[in-house]
């Protein structure tokens, strides 16, 4: 059984590790790397601490594991939003949530040191709660967010997400429900195990064309064919002339309805011509730079007929969605703007 154990903890140890050496470069550019490899760290982690007592792991080794496996929860969820939402950037509420998660995390982790603080069983109800909140936001945001995913792998990878999540979640709570403790943690390192192989091949795809220097697939001479696309002109027409994006709630399926072509080909045609990776991000676009030439011809009118003349809506979307794109409210814009035609 200890042998068992030890194959399956430490080669699941190794992959992830593995996994964080390769992906170290990208922390600092991309926050989808730096969140995965805080929590690859974590589950490193939680690996070694529910090692069975006949590893005979010091206490201090597994002191610091329970540290760093504290924030695992949250930093999933962040990890998860991540993974789906181009435009997610962890903003106060997420920071908060995370703090709150820590702190209630790393208290029921002392009572494995001998340290039981007051109110050590609502802590656990309350750990358990947010836990369940962020598994439930997140489940929900990355079924909510699929319809206007114009990237149709990352439309495929949402599914076996959810798919994923809601397995291993189940085989986990009835393990921990039904079997002995030292079962348990076999079980954890067992469903984790091939996630990480899964992940480890995904990530190193590519490795063929690296070992013989050139790529695998021939290269072919790029389409020199000028021939209109008449999918991009009807998109056009629609976008510049019928301004359709100032219809609140318009979707993918009903543009796609107006333009007469299935929802995957439009999905390609806007991603492959824009770069946007989701329908609202692309539609969100084109509002504010509507929006904008309104703040700058239309000194008069309040921001909130504004935000609604250009198809958001409400106030509250508007001013987040501005900011996100112009790095700056609409108010200030407007102002910015009046004092520069000022000077």
């Amino acid at each position: 059984m200890l042998l068992i154990d030890a194959i399956i903890r430490f080669a699941g140890v190794g992959l992830i590790v593995s996994l964080i050496l390769q992906t170290m470069g990208f922390w600092r550019k991309i926050p989808l790397f730096a969140v995965a490899g805080a929590l690859a760290i974590s589950i490193v982690a939680i690996l070694i601490n529910s090692a069975p007592a006949a590893y005979a792991i010091p206490d201090e080794a597994r002191f610091l594991a329970k540290v760093l496996e504290t924030p695992n929860g949250a930093l999933f969820w962040w990890f998860g939003l991540l993974l789906f939402d181009d435009e997610f950037r962890p903003k106060a509420t997420h920071l908060a949530v995370m703090a709150v998660y820590c702190v209630v995390s790393f208290s029921i982790r002392l009572r494995y040191f001998g340290i039981v603080l007051p109110f050590s069983e609502e802590l656990v109800i309350a750990a358990y709660g947010l836990s369940f909140a962020m598994v439930g936001h997140l489940v929900w945001r990355v079924i909510k967010d699929g319809t206007g995913d114009l990237l149709e792998p990352r439309r495929s990878a949402r599914r076996w997400f959810i798919m994923a999540l809601a397995m291993s979640s189940t085989i986990i709570g009835i393990a921990e429900l039904t079997l002995p403790h030292a079962y348990q943690s076999l079980l954890r390192a067992s469903v984790l195990l091939p996630i990480v192989l899964w992940v480890q091949l995904w990530l190193t795809d590519v490795i063929p064309s690296k070992a013989v220097f050139r790529p695998t697939a021939p290269l072919t001479a790029p389409s020199k064919s000028t021939a209109p696309d008449p999918d991009l002109e009807k998109l056009r027409r629609l976008m510049t002339e019928e301004k359709v994006y100032l219809e609140p709630g318009l979707t993918i399926a009903g543009l796609s309805d107006r333009m007469g072509i299935p929802e995957h080909r439009l999905r390609k045609l806007i991603n492959r011509t824009s770069g946007f990776g989701n329908f609202s991000g692309f539609i969100n676009f084109h509002r504010v730079a509507h929006a904008k030439a309104l703040l700058l011809t239309e000194t008069d009118t309040p921001v909130t007929s504004i935000a609604l003349d250009s198809g958001f809506a409400s106030l509250p979307t508007f001013n987040r969605v501005f900011k996100n794109l112009v790095g700056q409210s609409p108010t200030v814009f407007r102002q910015k703007a009046a004092e520069g035609m000022g000077r």
